[in-house]
């Protein structure tokens, strides 16, 4: 890897970590802690802020690391937490699909048909009570089982998984020193191909499939909802909420790929591409959390109304000592 291009990675890198870590502030600063939809989104990010780390530390692969056994940690590392982001959003989507199925509920008329209506109230912000926050559709609450299950699928599955994956790695340091690295020169995944497809890329896309179909499935009831109810604005907010878990999940799910495509063929432009797409990969989760929470929109509103509110109490002020002076001028 040519200078250029390790400067290329290491500052489009650099503000993929910055894009996150402003991801994660600003939705810390609408996120209530007992939310469970809340806490699947700081978690994920959580795991891609920390990959996204550990990828600009190993930009310059083994020659810049120098210490064999630091490009072995990196490695771990980062097939760790590409596959927790995996399984966390595969638990946003699992979240919002049971979220919808409490929500919407069967009531029987009078005429003995059902109409579904959707229950959860959309989060209002004080300062603007007309813009609905996304990530606060749904009002949801877990018992200690359901957390404990939650934490043993978004952050135990991986660590099972990278296990597994080390059982198929032959070249570690402490069985053949020096050799671990020297072939591909990363330090982004292990070089065993049959662990990296059997334990990492396979988990990767049953947790992907088993994703789509809980999007799939949370779409089809609030298109429900959206055609039996007067009420649109609570199933278009979760349509939204689906559209952010899709878009993580497909660009996880591309990075991925690449990286295995990249260590079993070996080949120049797949890293190459792999390498663009993972640099750029924290600012358009950024972005993506920023449009669909309505964060900008949000933040834009408080400032027209903070603005209003100093246009009307300058205006008060003037009209106040203006009918002052009338007064005076009328005692006079």
């Amino acid at each position: 890897m040519d200078s250029v291009q390790t400067v290329f990675l290491l500052v489009i890198g650099s503000c993929s970590i910055v894009g996150i870590s402003v991801a994660l502030i600003l939705h810390s600063l609408f996120s209530d802690g007992q939310d469970v939809t809340g806490n699947t989104i700081l978690n994920f990010f959580g795991a891609a802020l920390f990959s996204q780390l550990f990828y600009v530390i190993g930009v310059g692969g083994a020659g810049y690391l120098q210490l064999n056994e630091c490009c072995i940690a990196l490695a771990l590392a980062e097939q760790y937490l590409r596959m927790a982001e995996t399984a966390w959003v595969f638990l946003m989507a699992r979240t919002l699909h049971k979220s919808l199925k409490k929500a919407v509920t069967s009531v029987a008329s009078s005429s003995g048909t059902h109409i579904v209506t959707l229950d959860a109230k959309p989060f209002t912000s004080p300062d603007s009570p007309h813009l609905p926050i996304i990530r606060k559709v749904m009002e949801t609450t877990e018992t200690p089982r359901e957390y404990l299950e939650s934490v043993g699928i978004g952050w135990g599955l991986p660590l099972l998984a990278l296990g597994v994956s080390l059982m198929f790695e032959s070249n570690l340091a402490y069985k053949h020193e020096g050799q671990f690295m020297n072939e591909t020169g990363q330090c982004w995944f292990l070089n065993s191909k049959s662990g990296i497809i059997t334990a990492f890329l396979m988990p990767n896309y049953v947790l992907t499939m088993m994703t789509i179909k809980e999007l799939i499935d949370s779409y089809v009831i609030t298109k429900r909802a959206r055609n039996l109810t007067i009420s649109e604005r609570n199933s278009n907010l979760s349509r939204l909420y689906i559209f952010l878990a899709s878009k993580m999940q497909l660009l996880v799910c591309i990075v991925n790929t690449l990286g295995v495509v990249a260590v079993v063929t070996r080949l120049p432009i797949v890293w190459i591409i792999f390498e663009v797409i993972s640099s750029v990969k924290g600012v358009l989760l950024a972005i993506s959390l920023a449009c669909d929470c309505q964060f900008l929109a949000n933040f834009d509103q408080n400032w027209q109304m903070r603005c209003r509110r100093r246009k009307r109490s300058k205006h008060d002020m003037i009209a106040s000592v203006n009918t002052g002076n009338l007064l005076n001028y009328e005692l006079l």
